[in-house]
C-alpha cells in the first residue's frame, strides 16, 4: 500500500527548512503539524512584513568546558537578519546569519520560530514559543565543523519606542558526535530596519 502524500498546499507555502528528518528529539509529523498549526494562524491576518538586524549576540553556560586550559566564549560576534510576519497573537521568525560560535570557531545558522505575541505595561512587546533551526558549529576545540538541528524554546523582547529588541535561545544539555555540550542560554540584539 502506497503510504506517500502529496504536501499540502499550506505545507508547502510554510517554507519550513526541510531537515525534519534529521530531529532526534522530535517526529517530522509532529513539527509539521506544529508548523501548520502556528504557521496558518499566523499567515490568515498577517501583518506587513518587518526585517531586523541581529548583532551579535552574549551566552550563559550552566557548566564550565571539560576540556583543561580551557573557557567557553560568551560573547559572540555576528551578523544576520531576522525576517518578521506576525498578527495581534502569532509571529513567524525567520532567521540566518554568520557568528562565532562557543568555542570561538566562526559558523553560521538559520532557523524559523513560531511564537505567541503580548503586549507588556510600557508599550513592550514580548513573545514566546519554539523554533526549528540549524546551526554549523564547531565540535571540538580543533575547529571540526558539523551542522546540528534542533527544535528550541524561543522568546523575544521589543521595544518599538527604540526599535531594539533582544531574542533569546534556550539550548538543553546535549551529547552528541562522542561530546557534550552544557546547556545554554543565549541572547542576541535585534534592530528593526524596515
Amino acid at each position: 500500500m502506497n503510504t506517500h502524500t502529496t504536501p499540502s498546499r499550506s505545507a508547502a507555502t510554510s517554507g519550513l527548512p526541510c531537515f525534519c528528518d534529521s530531529l532526534s528529539s522530535l517526529s517530522a509529523r509532529t513539527a509539521a503539524s506544529f508548523v501548520l498549526a502556528f504557521g496558518a494562524t499566523s499567515a490568515s491576518q498577517a501583518a506587513e512584513p518587518e526585517w531586523r538586524l541581529q548583532v551579535g549576540g552574549v551566552s550563559h553556560h550552566f557548566e564550565p568546558t571539560r576540556a583543561v586550559g580551557r573557557k567557553w566564549q560568551e560573547q559572540h560576534p555576528g551578523l544576520g537578519l531576522e525576517h518578521l510576519v506576525r498578527d495581534d497573537r502569532w509571529s513567524i521568525h525567520s532567521t540566518g546569519g554568520i557568528v562565532q560560535d562557543s568555542r570561538g570557531f566562526w559558523g553560521g545558522y538559520a532557523g524559523r520560530a513560531y511564537l505567541r505575541n503580548w503586549r507588556a505595561p510600557g508599550n513592550v512587546e514580548l513573545a514566546a514559543g519554539a523554533g526549528v533551526y540549524a546551526f554549523y558549529r564547531s565540535t571540538s576545540w580543533h575547529g571540526k565543523m558539523t551542522l546540528v538541528p534542533g527544535v528550541l524554546p524561543t522568546a523575544s523582547i521589543f521595544l518599538p519606542s527604540s526599535n531594539m529588541g533582544l531574542n533569546f535561545i534556550y539550548v538543553p544539555q546535549i551529547g552528541a558526535y562522542n561530546k557534550s555540550m552544557p546547556a545554554v542560554l543565549h541572547a542576541q540584539l535585534s534592530y528593526k530596519f524596515r
